[in-house]
């Protein structure tokens, strides 16, 4: 939480230090995307989901920025937890440092974005008997992407993002532990200001 705090507080202090300096420095994002679990949960392989995710980025130095940002994505899994069906749901926030950077002669820029997550899980099956929830937790992404300026000050983001997140779910009275791994398709939309 206090990294999170930490990149909040830089972004906005590079904000208002650099607002009258550069322009298109600051972007905001919409990234819907389809997510590919890597583990079981519950003993059962869990089912694609999707999501989305909000993102603000600032550009401290060219290429090079911070970015912060919450999402929700949902999985389900079929028999875990001696219960039919179950929904996952995770949502919380997520912050880091990107890199962006054009290729000559082009409207093309790759992006790298690398950073923490602090989310949480929820567990519920669909005749809403079976419910848990794990604390907030500390878990890291890592993303690569290309953009592609679309026209004026609208980008296209087409990424592909890995995340882990590890944490304890109590469960029948214990505890267990959850290390949700996926892999996400997203395609942002994304507004410079």
């Amino acid at each position: 939480m206090r990294t999170l705090r930490i990149l909040i507080t830089l972004m906005f202090v590079s904000f208002i230090s650099g607002s009258s300096i550069a322009q298109e420095r600051f972007s905001a994002e919409f990234r819907p995307g389809l997510s590919f679990p890597l583990d079981k949960i519950g003993g059962s392989s869990m089912n694609a989901g999707f999501g989305f995710e909000f993102t603000a980025a600032w550009e401290i130095i060219q290429d090079v920025g911070v970015y912060a940002g919450w999402g929700w994505n949902k999985f389900d899994a079929d028999n875990a937890f001696f219960t039919n069906g179950i929904d996952i749901t995770e949502t919380g926030f997520t912050s880091g440092i990107q890199f962006k950077h054009f290729i000559k002669n082009s409207s093309l820029s790759y992006l790298v974005r690398g950073g923490v997550v602090y989310n949480h899980l929820e567990l519920e099956d669909n005749n809403a008997e079976f419910r848990a929830e794990s604390k907030d937790g500390i878990g890291w992404q890592a993303e690569a992407g290309i953009t592609l300026e679309i026209g004026a000050n609208w980008d296209l983001r087409p990424t592909l993002r890995y995340r882990s997140l590890p944490g304890d779910i109590e469960v029948f009275n214990g505890r267990m532990s959850v290390d949700l791994k996926y892999i996400s398709i997203g395609l942002g939309l994304a507004k410079k200001f």
